[in-house]
């Protein structure tokens, strides 16, 4: 499984996203070869794939939104990869990555947030998610002080040259209540503010959607941007040590979906 690296987007930032082409470990077998670096997007109900540059062995290449704004200026999710391959121009799924890479961990880029006054990044990557996908996500992380903003950043990824509408449903786990229910798209970051929903530091908020799976980010941002942080959340299967994880994920999301009465 080789990943790609998504453009964060988000209220007072912009995105940057670092990509190594170097292993993440000392084990595994590398190409040792200069990479292709490649962003692709939607347009057209296609798959635009325009290369930036090359990256050599051992070396880092940082790619800024604000860079692509003069190739594209397409809603989609910008999607950064590294190739020994070259991309067609255009295609109607995403292209497949063909070389040997890491699997443990995968290979992973920089994704960062950056204001005017403040920056954060995590290690991150992204795999394209089947259309026929959910997303459970719990968020302990939020942050209720005065002059602090939170929202809820969805990566969602498919391999389709499509953008499709699903529901984002969010609940109070303390009492089932449902909170807020959005319209979300594929192959998209979604942005959604949770600052109208009446959530406290006693909250137990839980996101649900039958309609797509996605990377959720939580992002606190205080005082417009002057200082930001972000955290995100595992597959409930990740936290399954022996056994199979996808058993194990299916039966934690049958018993939260029952519990709100989700199907």
């Amino acid at each position: 499984m080789t990943p790609y690296y998504p453009i964060l987007e988000a209220p007072y930032c912009s995105g940057e996203t670092t990509v190594h082409n170097f292993p993440p470990n000392n084990w595994e077998i590398s190409d040792r070869k200069h990479k292709n670096l490649y962003v692709s997007f939607i347009k057209d109900n296609f798959w635009v794939n325009h290369k930036i540059d090359e990256v050599p062995f051992g070396k880092s290449k940082t790619i800024k939104s604000q860079d692509l704004n003069s190739i594209t200026q397409s809603s989609s999710i910008k999607i950064i990869s590294l190739s020994p391959n070259t991309f067609p121009e255009k295609s109607r799924s995403i292209p497949k990555l063909i070389h040997r890479s890491t699997s443990t961990p995968l290979s992973r880029a920089t994704l960062s947030l950056v204001s005017d006054k403040a920056s954060t990044c995590y290690q991150g990557e992204i795999v394209p998610f089947p259309e026929r996908a959910t997303l459970l996500s719990f968020s302990p992380f939020l942050q209720f002080h005065k002059g602090i903003e939170n929202f809820l950043i969805l990566l969602n990824l498919e391999s389709n040259a499509q953008i499709r509408t699903g529901n984002l449903e969010i609940f109070d786990g303390r009492n089932n209540h449902l909170k807020k229910t959005v319209e979300i798209l594929s192959n998209t970051v979604n942005i959604i503010s949770l600052n109208d929903i009446d959530l406290s530091p006693d909250s137990f908020p839980v996101f649900i959607s039958k309609d797509m799976a996605s990377i959720p980010i939580y992002l606190s941002s205080f005082n417009q941007g002057r200082q930001i942080s972000i955290e995100h959340t595992h597959p409930p299967g990740s936290f399954a040590i022996h056994g199979n994880r996808f058993a194990v994920q299916r039966e934690i999301k049958r018993f939260w979906f029952e519990r709100f009465r989700t199907k």
